[in-house]
């Protein structure tokens, strides 16, 4: 959560939010969302759609930060540079897709465990097979 958190700060100042909704006009016309959400640090739905909404925008997020990485200035483009590197971390991208497979209503946390549990199997199950390949 907190790289999206990190990431909806960077993009809520003007330049850098101007350059992600021309990014999300190229790169995702057809995009529901034109904007993300930050993240709510104690309602459970909205941080849900918080995640939902930046996975959908993450195409454009990326080619965002990439453009924004490039520009001559000292303090924006280094942490562009940053963030875009913490979106390629395995650890967020895993995180990022079990907190979409989270139930959206708020319930009873020992529910979800089973689906982390699956996950995590599934997960581990494909980098064996995969490293088992490469021996």
């Amino acid at each position: 959560m907190g790289t999206i958190a990190s990431v909806y700060n960077f993009f809520n100042t003007p330049k850098p939010q101007n350059v992600l909704r021309k990014a999300i006009v190229e790169v995702l016309p057809a995009s529901g969302s034109q904007k993300l959400v930050q993240v709510c640090a104690t309602r459970w739905v909205d941080r849900h759609e918080s995640v939902s909404v930046f996975s959908s925008l993450q195409d454009a997020v990326v080619v965002a930060l990439a453009e924004i990485s490039s520009w001559p200035e000292k303090e924006t483009s280094p942490r562009a540079v940053q963030l875009l590197s913490a979106l390629r971390q395995s650890e967020f991208c895993i995180a990022r897709l079990v907190l979409e497979k989270v139930p959206k209503k708020q319930g009873d946390p020992k529910r979800c465990v089973p689906i982390f549990c699956s996950i995590k199997t599934h997960f581990l199950t494909n980098v064996f097979s995969v490293a088992g390949r490469d021996r």
